[in-house]
């Protein structure tokens, strides 16, 4: 079955598979943000707020992980924005959910999100 976006949203619970896809993605994303720290201190204004997510990839241009980097950027802003703006239904929230998935254990695969994503779950799971 194929709900409609008022139907989804309706039905929806936070099924564990969003919610790992969003958590991997935000564990992704600090250590990017880490790694362009190491590369680059953040500058009195980042210090302030933040480094964003797309200022380390700009950073960490010339790690592999850079073009996967960008485009679960990307999937992560069409399931978290564009969601209810475009009303997408179940299967094409499904189907971004599943490339993010892709995407991360991609990115899992290089150094340095290996280790630090081995090392960030084995915490989680205590």
């Amino acid at each position: 079955m194929n709900f409609s976006h008022e139907e989804w949203v309706k039905h929806q619970k936070l099924r564990k598979t969003f919610r790992d896809v969003l958590l991997y993605f935000a564990l992704i994303e600090s250590i990017a943000i880490e790694e362009s720290a190491k590369k680059r201190p953040l500058t009195a204004n980042e210090r302030k707020s933040y480094r964003t997510f797309a200022r380390a990839i700009e950073i960490l241009n010339r790690n592999p992980s850079v073009p996967l980097l960008k485009s679960l950027g990307i999937e992560r802003n069409k399931l978290v924005h564009r969601i209810f703006i475009d009303r997408l239904d179940q299967k094409q929230i499904e189907s971004i959910r599943d490339r993010m998935f892709e995407l991360i254990v991609r990115v899992g695969r290089n150094q340095p999100f290996r280790d630090r994503l081995t090392q960030s779950v084995s915490n989680l799971s205590g």
